[in-house]
């Protein structure tokens, strides 16, 4: 059985109300996520309200650290996101704590992404840094248009 780990994260406190990647939303894809997979069990959960994963550094956010003191210790085997950038938005930082995680044996799963990243032996995972910082930047910039112009922006991976 493969012990899962949960982070939500949203902003601004305006989200914490809003219908859309709010809290409850992304707690409820990950539990359904979850329970598709047949050996995963939801152990426990971290949500971080109003906390920018933009401004705030992962080493200055206590939910990333409680997680990776809880990797250290062996308590779980994935970590479960709605999205990559619930982990953080600072590109030159974010694909590193996923790096990080896959190294001490945590695979890092990304439900929106559809991506899972964990560590094979000693080979680096170039291709998915490269490709979760692509990503984070693309939302990025799809949230700062949304905020611009006070509109919902889709953006589509083919």
């Amino acid at each position: 059985m493969k012990r899962v780990y949960c982070l939500y994260r949203v902003s601004t406190k305006k989200q914490v109300d809003k219908n859309e990647n709010d809290i409850p939303t992304q707690r409820t894809a990950c539990h359904d996520f979850a329970e598709r997979q047949d050996d995963w069990c939801i152990l426990k959960e971290f949500s971080e309200k109003g906390i920018s994963g933009y401004k705030v550094s992962a080493e200055n956010r206590d939910a990333i650290q409680d997680l990776k003191e809880a990797a250290l210790n062996n308590e779980f085997d994935v970590l479960l996101v709605f999205m990559f950038d619930r982990i953080g938005r600072i590109d030159d930082e974010t694909p590193f704590v996923v790096e990080w995680f896959a190294k001490h044996g945590i695979e890092v799963w990304s439900i929106l992404e559809c991506i899972g990243v964990h560590w094979t032996g000693n080979n680096p995972i170039r291709m998915e840094k490269a490709l979760i910082s692509f990503i984070t930047g693309f939302q990025m910039r799809g949230v700062a248009l949304e905020m611009q112009y006070n509109t919902p922006i889709t953006m589509l991976f083919l």
